[in-house]
């Protein structure tokens, strides 16, 4: 399912404007604006369920100021600035009684609306679109007898997802061809301030780690696939900018120096290196493509927010270090692939950004190393954008669940689970930790994690293996059976909220932001 800007769908929050916008691929940057094109901005209204396209910044200006029934959703794409003999004029009709606008280069068009239907009113020239179609791009056309409207996008997911899943929309082929240029944000979407902490704190999620001698002649490489970025050095000093697709290799030098290189420059870093958007309204749609250290994680090579290289001098080591808000880092959560209950999906999702939120508050573990969570087993299984990409109902649920984290008397809490059970779970101290079988249970319960109490799982029981075989899996058995949620989520059709409940005691799940 494709989270697109649907014409009957609610107000976009800022957060999904983000995601939605990177998803549909509006910013292709197949090449940078010019002073011979234009942007044309995009308005949604949820009231007259339709879109609005202008190339006017004062008519831009006036509905964000002055019209709450529009929603300003950037720049949709760039045309011509000026009429030439490459150029059509783009006619625009208003019509009152649909509320909507129309658009064509059609002149049979635009004469037949003019003579035979008094519902549109001709507006005259919107803008020109040039008649060139070499590297340009197809604007895709549509049409809703439901809604009396046309809807216009350059995005090839969008379109390919509205004729999939969504019988309103005739699609009516391509309508002309624009620049796709490079992508711009809103500074007040819908009349509303950005604000990035909407998605949360940032944590940062160790991923690889290598000795000086792994990459002190081949470093570590890494490209941001959308978006110009900067190379910072410790002091937050810009080093560089760089466009986008431009890759960056990162060395082992000496003495606790790593060495970044690009193009013909380089420069030597002490102690670690980051790698960020350069535009703040990018920070959480720029895509990193890295090296990964082994075959395994290869078709997980790509990563929202920042990249950091950082050389640790109490253990001499270095780490490739991803770091991004809590809600994108829940997004690419490889715990789960968001195919079961929407219920189980929601209940998930609020497990791993508590656990991600509780390290972020408690764990110091690896802050010597530079972060604070691993992206393995240990911690939590995380895979980044393409496992985002690929799984998309996990970002789904965790919209469901924005910013909500179980917490027990006003703290967060450390909220583990494991796949299977013998059919009970344990209180804390009785857990198969280090995939140890525990043969000596003690039924106490901890003044620590007083909410970790063994509670009856038969939903979660393993059909074939005994305590201690599970406990070898990893299977510790304490907090939450994530087959026990799933079957109850799908069989027994309990909510987040009832399963959280059964399996944590006295715990709640909580708005934290």
């Amino acid at each position: 399912m494709y989270r697109l800007f649907h014409h009957y769908s609610v107000q976009l929050t800022f957060i999904a404007f983000l995601g939605i916008i990177f998803a549909c691929g509006w910013a292709l940057a197949v090449r940078a604006q010019t002073s011979d094109t234009a942007p044309i901005f995009r308005f949604y209204s949820e009231n007259f369920r339709a879109h609005f396209y202008t190339v006017s910044v004062a008519e831009r200006d006036d509905l964000i100021a002055s019209d709450q029934n529009w929603c300003y959703e950037g720049v949709a794409y760039y045309a011509p600035h000026v009429e030439s003999s490459t150029t059509t004029p783009l006619h625009r009709f208003y019509s009152p009684q649909f509320q909507s606008h129309f658009y064509t280069i059609s002149e049979a068009e635009k004469d037949g609306l003019i003579a035979n239907d008094p519902n549109w009113t001709y507006e005259g020239v919107a803008y020109n679109i040039s008649t060139e179609t070499d590297n340009s791009t197809p604007l895709h056309r549509f049409y809703s007898p439901q809604f009396q409207s046309h809807f216009y996008t350059i995005s090839e997911a969008e379109k390919d997802g509205l004729i999939a899943n969504d019988p309103n929309w005739t699609y009516e082929g391509v309508a002309y061809y624009v620049d796709s240029g490079p992508l711009q944000l809103p500074d007040m979407p819908c009349g509303r301030e950005v604000q990035l902490e909407d998605l949360g704190p940032d944590i940062s999620v160790g991923l690889d780690e290598y000795t000086r001698d792994d990459i002190r002649e081949d470093g570590v490489t890494i490209t941001a696939t959308n978006a110009a970025f900067n190379i910072i050095d410790r002091d937050d000093d810009v080093v560089a900018t760089l466009n986008a697709n431009t890759p960056v290799e990162i060395r082992y030098d000496s003495d606790g120096n790593l060495l970044a290189l690009w193009e013909d420059s380089s420069a030597l870093l002490d102690k670690f290196v980051t790698l960020a958007a350069q535009n703040p309204h990018d920070a959480t749609r720029i895509i990193f493509h890295t090296d990964r250290k082994d075959d395994a994680n290869d078709s997980y090579d790509e990563f929202r927010g920042q990249m950091r290289m950082h050389y640790s001098k109490s253990v001499r080591r270095i780490w490739l270090i991803n770091i991004l808000p809590l809600e994108q880092y829940v997004w690419g959560i490889g715990e789960m692939t968001g195919t079961g209950p929407e219920e189980f999906n929601r209940l998930m999702t609020q497990a791993f950004r508590t656990y991600g939120y509780w390290k972020i508050v408690n764990s110091t573990r690896h802050i010597a190393q530079g972060f604070i969570v691993l992206a393995t087993p240990d911690n939590q299984i995380y895979r980044g954008y393409k496992w985002e990409d690929r799984y998309p109902r996990i970002r789904e649920a965790a919209t469901d669940t924005h910013g909500k984290i179980a917490i027990h008397d006003d703290s967060v809490i450390l909220l583990p689970f494991s796949s299977w059970t013998d059919g009970d779970t344990r209180y804390y101290g009785d857990g198969h930790w280090s995939s140890q079988c525990n043969t000596d249970p003690q039924e106490n319960i901890s003044s620590i994690f007083p909410y970790l109490v063994g509670v009856e799982d038969p939903w979660g029981k393993h059909p074939t293996r005994d305590t201690c075989d599970l406990a070898v899996g990893g299977n510790h058995m304490v907090g939450i059976s994530a087959n026990g949620a799933l079957n109850l989520a799908g069989d027994e059709d309990w909510n987040a909220d009832q399963i959280f409940e059964h399996y944590i005691t006295g715990g709640t799940l909580t708005q934290q932001y």
